[in-house]
């Protein structure tokens, strides 16, 4: 059975995880993020130690790091460690720790915290405000308020924003005052101030100069991060939102704004996709009929089949992924067909074609591991997590150990391949 040959491959040999903590100090960001990832598998009280030790002096980029791997350590061992490091190094690492304690019930350190707040440095301050979630103290808030200021990075402006929506619940005068303070610095700094202003329920003063300021916003998040919250949105910035729908230039514009208009106007939506459908852009095209297959009526299965028979690749995966959604495995086929077909589509392919819980599936998944690119390896082993599982659901898979890891050395995924097709082969 393929979990008992896993005892067979052999076991990779470790690095010093002292070495690796120095890495988190790298000036090269993939070097701080593989040594991450491979210190995430390792627990030990010196290792706990040690990441505390050297914290304070890690640059920015490896302090946020190490603090990741402090905060999977139990909060019984981890406490005097943190309780250290409330009064050491930056501001980010006063605050974290600060917040940590705060979060288990001293909520004496609620002033220590609102003091490094205050003193982070304008490039810490996302950072500082990643940790604060679900803290409402009231130094804390108004540290926190004192973010939202002309000159401010937008960024830091928007993140300070939402994290005030969620602390107060609802509107606040002083946090109105403070975003009011930003109308007439244009851009996006004046987007985001309008648009918490319309969730905190002024849309009928703030809307017209908001959907002015829609048409030309290059970043969407900051501004529908709030627009989500709104009870009801001004006709006049609905109108806005379908308008930058159908000329959006990037699927990820397309994820912020379908869902406002499903809120708020889902009779616009289909026109707005419908036009997305001619664009160009064949990534856009796919994630427009993605989109307008979740709109009710917009798509039936007749005319996704008939889809399945287009030239572009990405427009019948699509086709294919939507169809499977509604329990139609016609695009199987077409779908197993791309993804041995060289192009940029083949890692999307091999992700779809994970989601058919089908045993036809399976040989081109095993195929698509042996692929020299790690995103068709990676949506392989997705696919066949997936898969295996539901048509042996009285057995226990484990792919890693089996040596299906997309970024293990050639010799193990060579091993771990070898093994799975021996195994999948014998069951046929």
């Amino acid at each position: 059975m393929l979990w008992a040959a896993l005892a067979a491959l052999p076991a990779v040999a470790q690095e010093d995880p002292a070495a690796l903590v120095a890495l988190l100090g790298s000036a090269d960001a993939q070097t701080r993020v593989d040594a991450y990832n491979k210190l995430m598998r390792v627990r030990s009280v010196e290792l706990m130690a040690q990441l505390a030790k050297v914290l304070p002096q890690l640059p920015l980029h490896g302090a946020s790091l190490a603090v990741y791997l402090l905060d999977a350590y139990p909060w019984e061992a981890s406490a005097p460690l943190w309780k250290k490091l409330a009064g050491q190094g930056s501001a980010f690492v006063r605050a974290t720790a600060a917040a940590a304690q705060w979060r288990r019930g001293d909520k004496s350190q609620g002033a220590a915290l609102a003091a490094a707040i205050a003193a982070a440095s304008p490039e810490e301050r996302t950072y500082v405000l990643g940790r604060l979630h679900g803290i409402d103290d009231q130094a804390v808030v108004a540290a926190v308020r004192g973010y939202v200021r002309p000159g401010a990075i937008d960024a830091v402006i928007g993140q300070a924003l939402d994290l005030l929506v969620q602390s107060q619940k609802g509107r606040d005068a002083e946090t109105i005052a403070a975003a009011e303070a930003l109308i007439g610095a244009g851009g996006e700094t004046e987007a985001i101030a309008r648009a918490y202003l319309v969730a905190a329920g002024e849309g009928a003063r703030h809307a017209a100069a908001l959907a002015a300021l829609l048409r030309d916003l290059p970043q969407l998040y900051q501004v529908t991060r709030f627009l989500e919250r709104a009870s009801r949105l001004e006709p006049v910035l609905i109108d806005a939102i379908a308008a930058r729908l159908a000329a959006a230039r990037t699927e990820y514009d397309l994820g912020r704004l379908v869902p406002l208009l499903q809120k708020h106007a889902p009779g616009q939506i289909e026109q707005a996709l419908k036009h997305q459908l001619d664009n160009g852009d064949d990534k856009l095209r796919s994630a427009a009929l993605k989109a307008l297959a979740a709109v009710p009526g917009a798509l039936d299965a007749k005319k996704l089949q008939e889809m399945l028979a287009a030239d572009d690749p990405l427009l019948v995966l699509a086709a294919a992924d939507t169809l499977r959604r509604m329990d139609d495995p016609a695009g199987i086929e077409r779908v197993i067909g791309l993804t041995r077909k060289a192009g940029k589509h083949r890692p999307e392919a091999v992700r779809v074609l994970g989601g058919f819980r089908d045993a036809r599936a399976v040989p081109p998944l095993l195929d698509a591991f042996a692929d020299g690119d790690v995103q068709v390896r990676r949506a392989a082993v997705t696919g066949l997590q997936t898969i295996l599982p539901d048509l042996f659901p009285y057995r226990r898979f484990d792919l890693e150990r089996a040596g299906l890891r997309a970024d293990a050395a050639d010799a193990q995924r060579a091993e771990g391949l070898r093994l799975v097709r021996a195994w999948w082969d014998a069951r046929k």
